[in-house]
């Protein structure tokens, strides 16, 4: 799984400079991989846009690896403040 995470890691720094990403803890036993993804270029795009692009990405990087990633949250840092308070 880690060398899975690096890739993407790497692919997603690629297409989204400046963004974060927390893959956070991940257990023994989870087989897919799953986070957040945080960046100021989400702005203006909804839900589906980021989602699309993100996806995108994920598929050109990975391919029939792809399948290994569940989910990948996609936030800007000011949705990310919002939702922790």
């Amino acid at each position: 799984m880690e060398k899975l995470r690096e890739r993407l890691e790497r692919a997603l720094r690629q297409e989204f400079d400046g963004m974060e990403v927390d893959f956070g803890p991940q257990q023994p036993m989870q087989s897919r991989l799953s986070g957040m993804l945080t960046w100021n270029g989400f702005r203006d795009e909804d839900f589906t846009d980021r989602q699309r692009r993100v996806w995108d990405v994920i598929r050109d990087a990975l391919g029939a690896d792809s399948a290994q990633v569940s989910t990948l949250v996609t936030l800007t840092p000011d949705e990310v403040a919002t939702y922790s308070r």
